[in-house]
């Protein structure tokens, strides 16, 4: 009896001991993106920083994960994103849903571990209202 006990102590202490050490992993799946966002067509200002911009990378191997990002008011971004391929949404939703982002521009970023951060910097075009 005695020896089940230790056996059954023994086998908890082991499963808490793998879990602990696989959570420490997981930091090593996360990686940076980072970049600015610009509006290239501003009716008054040219290109300018899209001070407050509302975008999305999306994971592209999972439809439901997503992590919604907002440009600082120099238009600088910054996400911590799991380790994979993302593509970056930006649509207007006041427009129905308008495609934002610039013909040509890049929409999918690779995230790395760190260090290796990725930058992406990002050009939305302002839909001409007709």
């Amino acid at each position: 009896m005695l020896l089940l006990r230790s056996f059954a102590v023994l086998t908890v202490f082991v499963i808490t001991m793998n879990a602990a050490v696989g959570d420490e992993t997981i930091y090593n799946k996360i990686g940076i993106v980072k970049g600015r966002v610009f509006i290239i067509n501003h009716t008054e200002l040219g290109r300018t920083p899209a001070a407050g911009q509302y975008f999305v990378f999306q994971r592209m191997d999972c439809r439901r994960c997503m992590v919604g990002v907002r440009a600082d008011i120099e238009g600088k971004y910054m996400a911590f994103l799991g380790v994979g391929r993302y593509r970056v949404i930006c649509t207007d939703p006041e427009s129905d849903g308008v495609d934002l982002i610039r013909k040509g521009q890049v929409r999918e970023v690779v995230i790395k571990p760190r260090p290796d951060d990725s930058e992406l910097n990002i050009e939305l075009e302002i839909p001409k209202i007709r």
